[in-house]
């Protein structure tokens, strides 16, 4: 469980594989063995493992969270969304769930909605980082770049070395700055 989180999926992967062989439907195993497949871009195989999952605990909200994730590898948008609406039906208070449901959204350029579930991640979880960089992005996909740095901002306060909330940052002050000029 630990070497996996510490970023070194192919040292997980054996471990994983051998509380399997020992406990088929170990379901901690394999939701890590999926994850560590999915880290490693091996999609397929991970959405075994957490259909797997959920036949050990068909009501698990990040056992539907992480298989959408891996759906999304796939190309699976409608699948995957539907993976997530699941889990956030089964857990309507995780932000975490929200805040990637919202990313999902927004890259189908569903804005109104996605913009609604992250909120609702931010009203559960004001502190996350990745709610704020999200919602930043749907703003700046909604052509509101205003609106967009104070969240990004907010992101980068919370978590200062988030790549991603300063690239956005940057782009969001780019397209300001065109409009003065």
């Amino acid at each position: 469980h630990f070497l996996g989180q510490q970023g070194k999926y192919d040292e997980a992967v054996p471990h994983f594989a051998e509380a399997l062989r020992i406990k088929p439907d170990f379901f901690d195993a394999l939701i890590n063995m999926g994850v560590s497949l999915l880290e490693q871009g091996r999609s397929a195989e991970a959405i075994s493992y957490f259909h797997r999952a959920l036949g050990v605990k068909p009501d698990n909200a990040k056992a539907h969270m992480q298989l959408a994730l891996a759906l999304i590898k796939q190309e699976k948008g409608d699948d995957a969304l539907q993976q997530a609406y699941k889990a956030t039906e089964l857990d309507p208070n995780d932000a975490d769930i929200r805040t990637n449901i919202g990313l999902m959204l927004a890259r189908r350029k569903k804005l109104s909605e996605a913009a609604a579930q992250l909120n609702e991640a931010l009203r559960l979880n004001p502190n996350s980082a990745e709610a704020h960089n999200n919602l930043g992005l749907v703003f700046l996909m909604a052509g509101q770049p205003e609106k967009s740095l104070p969240h990004f901002s907010t992101a980068l306060r919370l978590k200062p070395n988030f790549t991603v909330a300063s690239d956005n940052l940057r782009r969001a002050q780019r397209q300001i700055d065109a409009r003065q000029k």
